[in-house]
């Protein structure tokens, strides 16, 4: 099996780049997070992620952001609904909860 070669920063060539597979693939710019807390709804639908305070709501085909909400707080835990409809952001240096709507920012 080839293995992978070092190209720059970042940059690889796998043995599969020839795969008609991957040639329809579509990829998306970087996006940072500070920790590991991503989640998709229980629909896949969704994908949320945290940054720092922020929890942002990303349509999982296409990882455009959909809502960006800003917490009081650094989120340390995320939860989705049954429904995908409400997601919980868990603060626990403020012994805190916040619930917000997929479908309705405000």
């Amino acid at each position: 099996m080839k293995k992978s070669r070092w190209i720059g920063p970042k940059q690889t060539i796998s043995p599969l780049h020839n795969d008609p597979l991957l040639a329809q693939m579509n990829f998306t710019e970087l996006f940072q997070l500070t920790s590991r807390q991503c989640s998709f709804s229980p629909g896949e639908q969704y994908l949320t992620c945290v940054n720092q305070y922020r929890l942002i709501i990303r349509l999982a085909t296409t990882l455009e952001i959909i809502h960006l909400f800003a917490c009081i707080d650094t989120i340390n835990t995320i939860e989705w609904s049954y429904d995908s409809y409400l997601i919980l952001a868990g603060l626990i240096k403020r012994n805190a909860v916040q619930v917000f709507s997929s479908d309705n920012p405000e």
